[in-house]
């Protein structure tokens, strides 16, 4: 039976709502995503246009609202400095990646990783129309070791698109070449990590585990997916060991809401109180203690 992820009203987006405007006549391709006002402030623009992947979720909602994610907007541009170097780890399309190379201009970097080659493409083409120079597209999946996995590419909505090492597949399935979050971080020479972004359909403790060296070398704050299904049905994780991951590391957490305020995490039981809530999906902003 297949699984449909719940996206609660907030995780799509309460601000810029009415259907945004085609920005290129006859680039039915392009969409135009509207900023929240602290992000906007920070890049110095009220939007950006970017090109879109067919799919039934992301795109439709971005044209009917004008909007995606806007607290994680305007976290991430509070997070990161000009000139500073943001990782994104399942980038997808670029929405995030490309806030980030607005925000870090000409002197930063955006390293973004992705493993499917067509998303990749579009990714790659979304980085270069920033005009950040230091903004790169990787075509690699992420896992705690090398590895070469399954990848299942979910054509009608990219976002779900993940690694299967449980047998639980949907879409199309190809293998991929994995490396750990350390290996990519040290090939690029990054001598700095300001933001780390982690949303990976269920593989976020297997890079979480990958990327310790990172971490302790950093020590950046990390912005990451917590949900329950996808840790258990795609690759046989749960949200418990993630947590405990996550706090052997020396991190903090706090839950990303959707009205922009964030929950302390001191205990699990505080993670499930966020899911009672009726949040099923939610980000987790973790940040080194030392």
């Amino acid at each position: 039976m297949q699984r449909r992820r719940v996206v609660p009203e907030g995780r799509r987006g309460r601000r810029g709502r009415g259907r945004a405007p085609d920005p290129v006549p006859g680039r039915p391709d392009l969409i135009q995503l509207n900023l929240p006002p602290r992000a906007a402030a920070a890049v110095g623009r009220p939007f950006f246009v970017m090109r879109g992947q067919a799919d039934a979720t992301i795109v439709p909602y971005i044209r009917m609202t004008g909007s995606w994610e806007p607290y994680l907007m305007e976290l991430i541009a509070d997070k990161l400095p000009v000139g500073g170097t943001f990782v994104d780890v399942g980038a997808n399309i670029g929405i995030h990646s490309m806030l980030a190379a607005l925000r870090v201009g000409p002197t930063g970097k955006v390293f973004a990783i992705e493993a499917s080659p067509g998303t990749w493409q579009v990714l790659a083409e979304n980085l270069v129309s920033t005009g950040c120079p230091g903004a790169i597209a990787v075509l690699r999946g992420v896992w705690d070791a090398p590895a070469v996995l399954t990848f299942c590419h979910v054509p009608e909505n990219h976002g779900h698109s993940h690694l299967s090492t449980t047998g639980y597949q949907r879409g199309q399935t190809f293998a991929v070449a994995c490396e750990s979050l350390d290996s990519l971080v040290a090939q690029a020479q990054l001598s700095r990590i300001d933001l780390i972004k982690i949303d990976v359909e269920g593989s976020e403790t297997k890079v979480w585990q990958g990327a310790q060296d990172t971490l302790q070398r950093f020590k950046p704050p990390v912005i990451l997916e917590m949900n329950f299904a996808t840790l258990r049905d795609n690759v046989g994780s749960s949200a418990l060991e993630l947590y405990q991951a996550i706090g052997a590391s020396g991190y903090n957490m706090k839950a990303v809401m959707p009205d922009f305020t964030l929950i302390p995490i001191s205990d699990f039981s505080e993670i499930e109180a966020v899911i009672a809530r009726g949040f099923p999906v939610f980000d987790l902003l973790c940040e080194h203690s030392g």
